[in-house]
């Protein structure tokens, strides 16, 4: 399906959390224009909702996207931990989604 500059798509991502609670985390989806090596530039982050409780510590979050430029474009998930007091740490608490 091509899009356009505008139309709007939902993106979902299945995290499994074990035994940590969605709202210690926060899950993003890491967006951006991408090169012809598939790599994301001019990157912007959004916030991702829970959207359901799908058991066993798993959850499906989701964020509603906008098309914002004409070209090829890229998008992957990441999982940090909520609040303020790891932010800056090196390498930092992070995980990306896996391609599977």
């Amino acid at each position: 399906t091509a899009l356009h500059v505008g139309d709007k798509f939902s993106v979902t991502t299945e995290v499994h959390l074990g035994e940590l609670s969605p709202n210690e985390v926060e899950v993003q989806v890491y967006a951006g224009r991408v090169t012809s090596q598939n790599e994301i530039v001019e990157h912007h982050v959004a916030r991702m909702t829970e959207a359901e409780n799908k058991g066993n510590g798993r959850y499906l979050f989701r964020h509603e996207m906008e098309c914002m430029h004409s070209g090829r474009y890229g998008f992957t998930a990441r999982v940090m931990a909520a609040g303020r007091e790891f932010e800056g740490c090196i390498p930092g608490f992070i995980t990306w989604a896996n391609g599977e």
